[in-house]
């Protein structure tokens, strides 16, 4: 999974980062529970914040749960659990392995040497589950597999970002607005945030990944946009990197702007201010990170994970 979609810690209120951690443990538990112990190495924070939308809309404050329960990995630890309405947790489970399954088969695709063999073997292991999960929301397997078919199909032609963008926009467009508890007032506002979610978990991953790729020679539609060398193995000038910097904050910024119509839109709920510090604070400051900063894949994980 992606793992772009955070809140910026620092900012939280004391019980919303508890409660944030709740909820990312039981999401754990429950992918677990109903997909194998083994899919919850996929967990991330993109499916998180899943959840949390799918607990603003209808979290019933009588049926929640809050327990201490063990780690499932890590037994000397101690975790909260939130329960409430059990299906929540069991529908982002089932979108934690689809995806992760749809991410492993692209990776295997494009991955060359070693690393292809690796994430053939991840296919392997998790077919079953995959299956599992596409049986039990098939609305879901649907958006996902349009997604997957139309990514494909907009690599092979080397699109242009706005067009790659789609496939990923109108998959979280589907599962986010499926949320809605409202038809009328809920859908068309989780519908937009889903759609512009996906851009920019798109551009923010085309960005993170765009050295890399020049040097692999894997499909990046920042290539393209930006006019460089597939061959060349240098790295980016000083000047030209400036200026890809500052095109894909603004791209990104725009759809964060967007977002945050959005998000205004939404129910007033429990969850509302972890989710308002996630959209206005914690994705701009994951476009400075990796946009401005730098900073790696394996230090983000360091930082974010302590």
């Amino acid at each position: 999974m992606f793992g772009y979609v955070r809140p910026l810690k620092g900012e939280l209120k004391v019980n919303e980062y508890d409660e944030y951690k709740a909820v990312y443990c039981t999401l754990c538990k429950s992918i677990a529970k109903h997909y194998g112990r083994m899919q919850s190495f996929f967990l991330s924070y993109d499916l998180t914040f899943y959840v949390l939308l799918s607990l603003n809309e209808g979290f019933d404050e009588k049926n929640k749960c809050c327990v201490k329960g063990k780690c499932i990995f890590n037994p000397f630890k101690k975790c909260n659990y939130i329960f409430t309405e059990e299906e929540i947790y069991k529908k982002a489970a089932a979108l934690t392995v689809m995806m992760s399954y749809g991410k492993i088969l692209d990776n295997s695709l494009d991955e060359k040497g070693i690393k292809k063999v690796i994430y053939k073997f991840l296919k392997t292991l998790c077919k079953k589950a995959y299956k599992k999960a596409s049986s039990d929301y098939p609305f879901i397997y649907d958006a996902l597999n349009q997604m997957l078919k139309a990514q494909l199909e907009a690599e092979k032609k080397d699109m242009h970002l706005d067009a790659c963008c789609e496939p990923t926009a109108n998959m979280l467009k589907t599962v986010c607005g499926e949320l809605a508890r409202d038809e009328s007032f809920s859908k068309p506002a989780l519908e937009n945030l889903g759609y512009f979610l996906g851009r920019w978990i798109y551009t923010i991953d085309a960005a993170d990944d765009l050295e890399e790729d020049l040097k692999s020679k894997n499909f990046n539609p920042l290539i393209k946009k930006f006019g460089l060398n597939l061959n060349s193995t240098d790295t980016l000038s000083e000047e030209k990197r400036k200026y890809i910097e500052e095109e894909c904050n603004f791209s990104l910024n725009g759809n964060v702007s967007m977002m945050i119509k959005a998000s205004n839109l939404l129910n007033n709920g429990r969850y509302s201010g972890i989710i308002s510090n996630i959209i206005n604070l914690g994705l701009p400051e994951m476009q400075r990170e990796i946009i401005f900063l730098h900073v790696n894949k394996k230090d983000r994980k360091k930082k974010h994970d302590k």
